[in-house]
């Protein structure tokens, strides 16, 4: 059993705010390590349930929570750390079969029985302090159940900044961001938050790069 929560990839409303001096010298995305991928190995039998909740939307198909029971806390009880399913962890593959499209990844994992691997992508965590100035912010956001899902960069800040540091500190089209000024809630809550910040916002910005 595992639960899913999907967001429509649908335009949404274009959040626009005043900008300038996005990312003076120092205050810029923190420097994020490399993506880790790695492979869980189970058998899911008649009766048994993966314990785990999944939240769709875009390209990414993400761990949200995992229950104290079920065949994904039996592998966490046994496994290495570098290898425990935790939270913001991508779902990549089901048996090497991978996709773009979230709910394919889903279908995958609805579909498969007994003997299976499951791929995961640990999510690059970056926070990214932006001053309020003259300039547009120049992104598209959809709020999620708890996070802000990026549609979509345009001319502003945002794009101006991608142009400054590597691609793994970018945001980009499916990146979630899930935390404004250090508050973390549904996804309204965020949005309201991001249209009402300060002089100063920062944002917490999670990205799954290949």
């Amino acid at each position: 059993m595992f639960t899913c929560c999907c967001v429509d990839e649908k335009p949404a409303d274009f959040v626009e705010l005043q900008m300038d001096s996005a990312f003076p010298e120092g205050k810029g995305a923190a420097s994020p390590s490399a993506p880790v991928t790695f492979d869980i190995f189970l058998d899911r039998a008649p009766g048994t349930y993966f314990g785990v909740d999944l939240s769709s939307a875009g390209k990414a198909c993400v761990v949200t929570s995992v229950t104290t029971d079920g065949l994904i806390a039996d592998w966490n009880s046994k496994c290495s750390e570098e290898t425990k399913v935790q939270k913001y962890d991508r779902l990549y593959a089901v048996n090497g079969q991978a996709s773009e499209k979230s709910k394919e990844i889903l279908d995958l994992l609805k579909s498969t029985h007994n003997k299976m691997v499951l791929t995961f992508q640990r999510a690059v965590v970056s926070e990214v302090k932006i001053q309020r100035g003259a300039l547009n912010l120049g992104m598209h956001l959809k709020d999620g159940p708890h996070f802000l899902l990026v549609l979509g960069v345009d001319d502003g800040v945002v794009k101006d900044f991608n142009k400054t540091v590597p691609t793994e500190q970018q945001i980009q089209q499916s990146d979630r961001i899930v935390g404004v000024d250090g508050f973390e809630g549904v996804g309204a809550a965020l949005m309201d938050k991001v249209r009402n910040a300060g002089p100063e916002v920062t944002l917490k910005v999670l990205a799954w790069r290949p």
